[in-house]
């Protein structure tokens, strides 16, 4: 049984109903600083919430703290895959995760996967994003003396310009690897390994992956916290092994 209760929930019950005693196991508290502690939560009032850390009960203020977020079980995988398909392609995914859309892109994330970051605005902390970008051909096939001649970039240069507009909302991301070749149903891809900070603070990493195809440059990008990176990575390898093309 889990024992996540959402943040809303939590702050209602404490900004508008005064003490709230609770005996629950917490996962992480992130401070507005970007550090985030581990630990149980004990309690909390109008004003600050107690907090164990490491056997030690310590208490902090609602003004220093960005998020609380109960249990662990953002990791938790189902072994049982479903199959998820758009106009694009399909892959299968962990049973228990969940497919949704978000404008023109597919986000599939674990229950606690989708948090809200310091504006307000949903963000992705854990899952994958399928999208499909529009590359242009001026600016870099002119800049480039591309393979595949002035009017369409390699697929090199469209994924740089992915990584260019990625960038405009997301000035912290850094690359963190090298560039790799590698095959998605018989299909050449590019395999690059990026950082950036996470909506739950500190870093996050970002496999991204992408595909020219007849629409555009497909995109997938697997995303988790850095510290439970190496825990995802044969999931996410699993999905990206089921790509398939449906056109």
């Amino acid at each position: 049984m889990s024992n996540r209760k959402p943040l809303l929930i939590i702050g209602l019950l404490v900004m508008f109903f005064g003490p709230v005693v609770l005996s629950l196991s917490a996962d992480t508290i992130h401070l507005k600083t970007g550090q985030w502690v581990e630990g149980s939560y004990l309690s909390g009032n109008a004003t600050s919430i107690r907090f164990r850390v490491n056997g030690v009960a310590k208490n902090y203020l609602i003004t220093e703290i960005d998020q609380l977020q109960f249990g662990r079980n953002t990791t938790t995988a189902s072994q049982r895959f479903v199959t998820f398909q758009n106009t694009m392609l399909s892959f299968r995914h962990p049973e228990n995760w969940q497919a949704t859309q978000d404008g023109d892109s597919w986000i599939i994330a674990p229950s606690g996967g989708r948090v809200r970051d310091r504006n307000g605005d949903q963000a992705l902390a854990y899952g994958v994003t399928v999208d499909t970008f529009q590359p242009r051909d001026d600016r870099y096939s002119q800049q480039f003396q591309s393979p595949n001649g002035y009017g369409q970039p390699s697929l090199d240069e469209e994924t740089n310009q992915l990584i260019d507009e990625l960038r405009q909302s997301n000035p912290n991301m850094r690359f963190t690897g090298g560039r790799e070749n590698i095959w998605v149903d018989n299909t050449r891809a590019l395999s690059t390994h990026l950082s950036n900070d996470s909506p739950l603070g500190g870093r996050e990493t970002n496999w991204l992956i992408t595909m020219q195809r007849p629409d555009g440059l497909v995109y997938m990008v697997f995303t988790a916290q850095d510290r439970d990176a190496q825990n995802y990575q044969p999931i996410f390898q699993q999905m990206l092994d089921s790509v398939r093309f449906i056109r």
